[in-house]
């Protein structure tokens, strides 16, 4: 404290963001810490996190009275001001007014007046989803009239999977993935027949393995060691044993 002018020096600790202050000695976020912040351009580790509602204060702080309501909600999601008179509206307008001292107050005004609600529902997507529980219900019917083992375990798997299904996009994803299987075997089944390649025609020989094979690793096995030598290219020692195709060409 100085001991003319009145004035409390407080020092702000930034590494480990604490200040001295009665306020800011328990490890809370001061005036004196967000003045600091602000001023060096720096984050500190017990700066509170900024939500929708306390950017909402912040903006009402800064225009005042200018802006409506409808100015501070989301681009995104359509908004609609529950009126239900005159006088009802007049009395929302005074209070959407008077800012709120706290976040509590803040979040409580804004859903008294405001209800988000879903646009309004295409009429497309409305009749497909209703062609799609029709073929659902028409699948079932079929599997009903006809018993099958087989068929029950199928019926048993998908159920299983359509039970884990509680998104829209689990939805979507698990319907792509039954188009691209139905697309890719009826192209299948269009694709034109051609003959083996000639490595298919190969037959397995000992001692010549496929790209394909997995190579051991480790001490080889006894299967392994036992291949067959090549016959030795020397032409006067082929002769002399009287071997056939003593050839070297």
């Amino acid at each position: 404290m100085h001991p003319k002018i009145n004035i409390f020096f407080y020092t702000a600790y930034v590494d480990i963001a604490l200040c001295d202050c009665p306020y800011g000695q328990g490890g809370r976020f001061c005036k004196h810490l967000c003045a600091v912040q602000e001023r060096f351009s720096l984050v500190l580790n017990t700066s509170p996190l900024l939500h929708s509602e306390d950017r909402i204060i912040l903006a009402k702080l800064a225009l005042g009275n200018e802006a409506s309501v409808d100015f501070y909600m989301d681009m995104d999601v359509s908004t609609i001001i529950t009126n239900s008179n005159s006088d009802n509206s007049t009395q929302n307008n005074e209070q959407s007014i008077n800012i709120p001292m706290n976040v509590d107050e803040a979040t409580s005004v804004e859903t008294q007046q405001i209800r988000f609600t879903e646009g309004p529902s295409d009429p497309l997507h409305i009749r497909e989803a209703t062609n799609l529980k029709s073929n659902f219900i028409r699948i079932s019917e079929i599997a009903l009239k006809n018993p099958n083992s087989d068929l029950t375990k199928v019926m048993h798997k998908i159920n299983l999977t359509l039970g884990q299904l509680t998104t829209a996009t689990q939805v979507q994803s698990y319907l792509c993935q039954m188009q691209i299987r139905n697309q890719y075997s009826y192209n299948r089944g269009r694709q034109i027949g051609v003959q083996p390649t000639s490595k298919s025609r190969r037959k397995i020989r000992p001692g010549l393995t496929s790209g394909a094979k997995r190579i051991q690793s480790g001490r080889p096995s006894k299967n392994e060691s036992k291949q067959l030598t090549k016959k030795e290219r020397h032409l006067a020692a082929n002769i002399n044993k009287n071997t056939p195709n003593a050839k070297s060409h």
